[in-house]
Parts: C-alpha cells; sequence; structure tokens
C-alpha cells in the first residue's frame, strides 16, 4: 500500500512538473512576412488565476503588432505587468492580447488561444476562442484563428434578456473578420 501511495505522489509531482515545460517550445517571438504585411507575435509563459476557483496555472501569453508597407497598423507587444498571477477577464489590461491554454502533454505541438483582436473588439472586446498554434518544427508555427467556431462556442444556445440586450448580442454574434492575418505559416526570429 505505502508503495503505490508513493508511486502516485511521485507520478503527480513528476507529471505537474514536467508538463509546465510543454509552453517552451512556444516561447518567443514569432514572424510571417509576404509582400509588405509583416505580422508577429511574441510569446512568453505566464500564470493564469481563474476567478472563483483561486486555482493558477501556466499558460502562454503575449502580444501581436501588423505593420503594412512599413507603416505600423497594430502594435500589441508591450511589457507584460510583472504580477505573479492575471485574472483570466482582466487580460488586455495587463497587456495581454494571446493567451494559449496549456499543451496537452498527448499534443505537446499544439495549444489553443483566446485572441484580443484590438481593432475589431470581439465579444464585448473580450476576445475570441477557439483558435490555434501548431509547431511544426523548432522554427515553424501555423498560426489559425477560427471566427466561426469561436463565436459559436460563445453564443450557442438560447439568447435570453430584454429586447435590446438580444440585439445587442445578436450583434455582437456577427462576423467581423480579423484585423491580422488569420491562417498562416510563422518562423521563429533568433
Amino acid at each position: 500500500m505505502k508503495r503505490i501511495i508513493l508511486f502516485t505522489a511521485l507520478t503527480v509531482i513528476f507529471l505537474s512538473a514536467f508538463s509546465q515545460s510543454y509552453n517552451d517550445d512556444f516561447v518567443g517571438t514569432w514572424v510571417y512576412e509576404k509582400n509588405d504585411t509583416v505580422f508577429k507575435i511574441k510569446l512568453q509563459k505566464g500564470h493564469t488565476t481563474y476567478p472563483g476557483t483561486g486555482k493558477s496555472r501556466e499558460t502562454l501569453v503575449g502580444g501581436y503588432s501588423l505593420s503594412i508597407k512599413g507603416i505600423i497598423q497594430d502594435d500589441y507587444i508591450r511589457p507584460i505587468l510583472d504580477l505573479p498571477t492575471i485574472q483570466y477577464s482582466k487580460l488586455p489590461d495587463y497587456n495581454i492580447f494571446i493567451w494559449g491554454e496549456y499543451s496537452n502533454p498527448k499534443e505537446p505541438n499544439y495549444t489553443a488561444f483566446r485572441f484580443y483582436d484590438m481593432k475589431k473588439k470581439h465579444i464585448f472586446g473580450t476576445g475570441i476562442s477557439a483558435n490555434s498554434m501548431t509547431l511544426l518544427s523548432p522554427t515553424k508555427l501555423h498560426w489559425k484563428l477560427d471566427e466561426k467556431q469561436g463565436l459559436w462556442w460563445e453564443f450557442e444556445g438560447e439568447i435570453i434578456g430584454d429586447e435590446e440586450e438580444i440585439k445587442r448580442i445578436e450583434e455582437e454574434s456577427k462576423p467581423r473578420g480579423f484585423s491580422v492575418p488569420e491562417d498562416v505559416i510563422m518562423t521563429k526570429e533568433r
């Protein structure tokens, strides 16, 4: 019995410590360049505390920039506030515009993320999920935004509220596109 308890305890400790390293390969600055468009994202490890639970876990956090014809259109790569934990609902307040779930040990090259498009302001400015990043190699990353799926996840089911609230929600649930590339292969900067 002691062996089972010891084995279980060691397994949990090992998996907890080891599972946090899956985000390491995503950390860094990634760039997509085509013609006169340069799109960058910068990712680092962070911790997110979930409201109501007090639980915290390692996540990917970062920002993005976009320039066209050498003119900066968006620049949301900013220093992330140095806080031990960040409330999920207030991520843009901490200069976090990309928030990635931890990677699954079964799929260490894949992570889902929420994207805060500061021009399009999806879902009342709370960002849109159902997006993915997949490592194709140590220096190649597939960035994919999925507005249709993100809106469906957020607005699935019956809309409840008064007439004004229903109209407001219906307007927010309409696709509006993105201000950055939606499906591209990015290269890691060295």
